[in-house]
């Protein structure tokens, strides 16, 4: 049988080839930055102007649509009740890793979980590894209200397109979600929410889809949070 015999050039070629199908199978490192814009967002109790705050969340890297919540159907019992209620991460970052989900929780320099989430001017910082194929998936809670999310659409967002060293900013991308486990009461104003609830359990419990929010007052979710994702490599 006769050897094969290929010059410079096409050794080039096939050796660029088989780095990128390398690439291509494995995991692309992300920084997702999410950044409480707020105090910019023209939101009013009466006349006045007013903020909100974003409590500790998480971001999960997987190919799963609905992977943290699905539209029309009820809230799937993970623990997304203790985050859009309480601000708590920790019940569904445990039962997503005891599933098998890559999860990373927000992490902030200057303050510690048990002192609450991100102020107008604060961020959160966390670097994942996305798999070829994968989906950034994000939740906060939306702190002025009963059991509200700022969060990635249902089936996460791609970033197969995003080039290495690239910054994108897909904060239009983001809504505000209503888990649908607590009786809603006026923005900014209810006795249960965040900033003046009496207990982290505060408030009426309901059992009802979970569904967009799109109250002109609140939407779009880019009015409270910046989210910018950086491919690092």
């Amino acid at each position: 049988m006769p050897s094969l015999r290929f010059d410079a050039a096409t050794l080039g070629l096939l050796s660029t080839a088989l780095c990128s199908c390398a690439d291509d199978d494995g995991f692309r490192r992300v920084r997702v930055r999410l950044e409480n814009v707020s105090d910019t967002a023209g939101y009013v109790v009466g006349a006045n102007p007013t903020e909100t705050g974003l409590s500790p969340g998480l971001v999960v890297a997987d190919d799963e649509a609905g992977l943290l919540y699905r539209v029309g159907a009820l809230d799937l019992g993970l623990g997304l009740e203790a985050l859009a209620e309480r601000g708590a991460p920790f019940e569904l970052g445990d039962e997503l890793a005891a599933r098998g989900y890559p999860v990373t929780l927000f992490e902030l320099a200057d303050v510690s979980y048990a002192e609450g989430g991100i102020h107008p001017g604060e961020s959160y910082t966390v670097e994942v590894e996305v798999p070829r194929g994968g989906r950034v998936h994000l939740a906060t809670m939306f702190g002025e209200s009963n059991d509200w999310l700022v969060a990635t659409p249902e089936d996460g967002l791609s970033i197969d397109d995003l080039a290495v060293g690239e910054a994108r900013d897909v904060s239009s991308a983001l809504v505000v979600v209503d888990v649908g486990t607590e009786e809603d009461e006026a923005l900014f104003e209810g006795a249960n929410q965040g900033p003046r609830q009496a207990t982290p359990t505060s408030g009426t419990d309901v059992d009802v889809p979970v569904s967009l929010v799109v109250d002109p007052a609140v939407v779009p979710a880019s009015r409270a949070a910046r989210l910018v994702l950086e491919r690092l490599d």
